[in-house]
């Protein structure tokens, strides 16, 4: 009965260093686990503040398109202001010619067309 007891206290003994192994691997893979989730929470909080960064700078780039874009608008118009003035100017100008031409022609015909022949000539 004593090597029965005995036996069985071995046994005993031996299932309870196998399960202090076992814990010991299971605590082991939880701080594993644990270490690797701390790198990906490190990881994590890194590409966040990737995001946040590139997130800034595409709104910054953003606005500036905006301000380029308005002010491109504001040439655009003062371009089209100043073409319109220019035409206007032109047609004054047309105008003007026109009347002094038709003075020119009436008061002095010969004179009116040298000056429209040197001007085909180039002189």
């Amino acid at each position: 009965m004593s090597k029965l007891i005995l036996v069985v206290s071995l046994l005993m003994l031996a299932l309870c260093v196998w399960l202090a192994g076992q814990r010991n691997e299971a605590r082991q893979q939880r701080d594993d686990a644990l270490r690797e989730l701390a790198v990906v929470n490190v990881d994590r909080v890194t590409l966040q503040g990737n995001v946040a960064t590139l997130q800034s700078s595409i709104d910054a780039q953003n606005h500036a398109l905006e301000q380029w874009q308005a002010e491109a608008h504001l040439r655009q118009q003062k371009a089209a202001d100043a073409l319109s003035v220019a035409q206007r100017a032109t047609r004054e100008l047309l105008e003007r010619n026109r009347v002094l031409h038709t003075i020119i022609q009436t008061t002095r015909p010969e004179t009116c067309d040298a000056t429209f022949d040197a001007a085909r000539a180039g002189l």
